[in-house]
């Protein structure tokens, strides 16, 4: 490994690159949970790049190596073997609760609160129908 992508994939790893990281496995995770080879799963990043990344988001030469090391490091989904073989924690029998990372909630996804709310306003409509309906002669 050269010194300057050793440079890239310091143990500082930004919350850009975690964030692009959990993105692309929510994704894809199925699709990835069947490639074993590095080349695989780097194929399919950069061909599917644009669909998932957030806006704004630049994928240069690297930005997969930086995305993997943080789904190893940072997010413990796999780990790289040989340089090009990637086993994947979902599948470990050291860690089988393994293969789900969270994402953030998007401002437009319903959170729990929101859904609750939702629930109780809607079931207000439905003891106010149900009295009008029993107030009539």
């Amino acid at each position: 490994m050269n010194h300057t992508l050793n440079h890239h994939l310091s143990n500082d790893i930004d919350e850009q690159t975690v964030e692009l990281a959990r993105q692309f496995y929510n994704r894809y995770k199925s699709a990835c949970h069947g490639m074993t080879r590095r080349e695989e799963v780097r194929r399919l990043f950069e061909d599917t790049f644009h669909s998932w990344a957030a806006e704004g988001s630049v994928k240069d030469s690297y930005t997969f190596s930086k995305v993997l090391y943080a789904m190893c490091r940072r997010l413990n989904l796999c780990r790289v073997v040989n340089k090009n073989t990637i086993e994947w924690s979902v599948f470990s029998v050291r860690h089988p609760k393994r293969g789900y990372v969270p994402a953030k909630p998007h401002p437009s996804e319903p959170t729990v609160q929101r859904l609750q709310d939702m629930v109780e306003a809607q079931a207000k409509i439905v003891e106010q129908l149900i009295s009008r309906l029993y107030e009539r002669p």
